[in-house]
């Protein structure tokens, strides 16, 4: 089953600024209620959302594995 660590995304979305889910909105130009699903762990990213992400907080391409494609049993 495939997971999105929220604390490793919560730790970039800190660095570039964003402290709400409203200003990660802002940056990577992903609803907020679909970052908010994201968030709770309600739903998974497509790949355009995960893309967006990426680009809007600047997560680098060796972090992206780990938040979005985690893996556990």
């Amino acid at each position: 089953m495939r997971v999105v660590d929220t604390a490793k995304l919560r730790y970039y979305m800190e660095l570039a600024g964003c402290r709400y889910i409203r200003d990660l909105e802002k940056v990577s130009g992903v609803n907020r209620i679909t970052l908010a699903g994201i968030m709770h762990g309600k739903i998974l990213p497509s790949s355009d959302v995960i893309d967006r992400i990426i680009v809007g907080i600047n997560i680098p391409a060796k972090d992206v594995g780990e938040i979005f494609y985690k893996h556990i049993a």
